[in-house]
């Protein structure tokens, strides 16, 4: 690029001069052609310190020039890399979103279903007043009539007849009593087979009671049977009780 504008420009000094001496040859002499060399070839030296500055400048811009299109090529990875971010976050959002939904309604169904394995019961023999049930020639099973609390209504007033609503650990207690002489005695029944009984000796008045914790699978169930020839005695007091509760799910 130098080599060119110094040519360029020596063109078209030489192209001035030689039409300056064709036409006035006989007036300029030898001095005034070493003085006109003189001055072209400072103004030549002035152009080639101005083409140099120009060049440097060019290279500086150049320079420049790559610094922004490498710092624009860094922002245009960095905004590809964000948007891919962004993309992602958008993705784990739905998912934690879903997630969200998802854990609420399996709380709610938790919630449900503690709600559902609370159960716990008591009832006494008489709905109401008092009297004596029995005796009977043969094996008789007793419904305690009066609900005290009946959690989960897991107990049937009606038959007298806890039904397991799960798998578990239950704990039942049976308290009797009579007053006509005779002891009173029943026994705890599962599914049909006697578990534990209670027996009283023969007295004016005798109260008489046992429990036990039973593993029950969901439908078993659990009632009171009394032995034949035997009675049991209630009234207002609710002195023969029937309870059970679960103690813990399995």
């Amino acid at each position: 690029m130098k080599l060119t504008l110094v040519l360029l420009l020596f063109l078209l000094f030489s192209s001035g001069s030689m039409k300056l001496m064709d036409s006035d040859i006989d007036i300029f002499d030898e001095e005034s052609v070493q003085a006109a060399l003189r001055r072209m070839t400072t103004a030549l030296a002035g152009l080639e310190q101005k083409v140099s500055i120009l060049e440097k400048e060019n290279e500086d811009k150049g320079a420049k020039l790559e610094t922004m299109k490498t710092w624009e090529k860094q922002q245009n990875d960095e905004i590809s890399l964000l948007s891919e971010k962004m993309k992602e976050q958008e993705l784990m959002l739905v998912q934690v979103k879903a997630q969200k939904t998802n854990l609420t309604a399996l709380i709610k169904k938790l919630q449900q279903q503690i709600k559902g394995k609370k159960v716990a019961f008591s009832a006494s023999l008489l709905a109401q007043g008092f009297g004596t049930i029995g005796p009977f020639n043969t094996f008789t099973d007793l419904v305690f009539r009066h609900v005290i609390t009946n959690i989960g209504d897991a107990y049937n007033p009606q038959t007298g007849v806890f039904t397991a609503p799960l798998k578990g650990a239950y704990h039942f207690e049976l308290h009797a009593s009579n007053k006509d002489g005779s002891g009173p005695a029943a026994m705890l029944v599962k599914n049909g087979f006697k578990v534990i009984s209670v027996w009283g000796q023969k007295a004016s008045f005798i109260s008489v009671s046992n429990g036990a914790t039973l593993l029950l699978k969901a439908r078993d169930t659990v009632y009171v049977r009394l032995y034949e020839e035997y009675s049991i005695f209630d009234n207002e007091d609710h002195l023969s009780t029937f309870s059970g509760h679960l103690l813990f799910p399995m």
